[in-house]
């Protein structure tokens, strides 16, 4: 994942660059249920769903927010309260991604 750093508070967070979506989509895409049925290799997204994906501004944004909120899990030390809460809202989007997109 390309990451850039972006100033929150007095510390620096990495940020996903524009093009994280296609990542996180391969994730969520292997996460999902069409890896096990399918044994899709790690950078095989189905054609049906990166068309979906492509004509909706909406999914496409919820894919840039949730490769945002992974990137932040990865490299921010929270309290655990915090923490509990970002990996709350990571699990939340990816399921709602995936139930958008059928995976």
């Amino acid at each position: 994942m390309g990451l850039c750093l972006v100033m929150q508070g007095s510390a620096a967070v990495a940020a996903p660059q524009p093009d994280d979506w296609a990542e996180t989509l391969g994730a969520l895409c292997l996460e999902g249920s069409l890896a096990s049925s399918r044994n899709m290799q790690s950078s095989e997204i189905p054609a049906t769903v990166l068309a979906q994906v492509k004509r909706s501004p909406v999914i496409l944004n919820l894919l840039r927010t949730l490769a945002y909120y992974k990137c932040r899990a990865d490299s921010e030390v929270l309290l655990p309260d915090a923490a509990d809460q970002l990996q709350s809202t990571v699990q939340d989007l990816s399921d709602a991604l995936r139930t958008i997109l059928c995976l």
